[in-house]
């Protein structure tokens, strides 16, 4: 087998084992984001708290750029940036 074969076997090998133990999907993953994103806009570490997702979100690209489109609502919120003022919006037609 080549330097290269050898190398190809093995990162074959890394990415259909990586997930294993604690592999969730990306539905799974996103029904967590509602509760998740306010935790670690608190403080919280997400591996600490759900380390499934954090992995999840570290392969899935498209789970991890929503996820970081919330986190960054959430603080554009707390910081004053966005206004979460429902009370004065005009009815919805």
């Amino acid at each position: 087998m080549s330097f290269q074969e050898e190398r190809v076997n093995r990162l074959l090998t890394a990415i259909f084992s990586a997930h294993q133990d604690e592999c969730i999907d990306c539905e799974t993953c996103c029904e967590q984001f509602d509760c998740l994103v306010e935790l670690v806009n608190s403080g919280a570490n997400l591996r600490e708290i759900l380390p499934a997702v954090e992995e999840h979100l570290r392969c899935c690209p498209d789970c991890n750029e929503e996820f970081q489109a919330l986190m960054s609502i959430i603080r554009a919120e707390t910081s004053g940036l966005l206004a979460a003022d429902y009370e004065n919006r005009p009815p919805a037609e």
